[in-house]
């Protein structure tokens, strides 16, 4: 038995789905296959947002396997299935505390203006 990350299966639909893109340009394609950047490269704490994230992916006709494969395998970033995805876990459903020590953590990389940004977040 293959062992995957976190013990989570790909869901095989989706991975069939792949690979018959893959190998017959005639099978329905994934939407990001041309734009893979704009679905994993962002910065930290610029993920898009819900509407965007479903917006991104609603034309692809793999949808709703990949957004299906995302929640079996919640991917550490970037946009699956019309969710942005942040350490594993859903970008629209983390706690407003979690956004904002992520913002500090770029805040404090910024420079030393910043660090009194970082002190003001800190304490609200």
């Amino acid at each position: 038995m293959v062992r995957h990350k976190h013990g989570r299966r790909p869901f095989k639909p989706f991975t069939d789905a792949l690979a018959a893109a893959n190998e017959n340009e005639n099978a329905p394609q994934p939407y990001c296959i041309d734009l893979p950047e704009k679905y994993v490269d962002y910065e930290v704490g610029q993920h898009p947002d819900e509407h965007t994230a479903a917006a991104m992916c609603a034309p692809c006709p793999l949808l709703e396997l990949c957004n299906i494969n995302a929640r079996q395998q919640l991917p550490e970033h970037g946009v699956w299935g019309g969710i942005a995805w942040v350490n594993r876990r859903q970008a629209h459903l983390l706690p407003i505390e979690e956004k904002v020590v992520t913002l500090t953590v770029v805040a404090v990389d910024a420079g030393p203006a910043s660090t009194a940004i970082a002190g003001v977040l800190e304490a609200a």
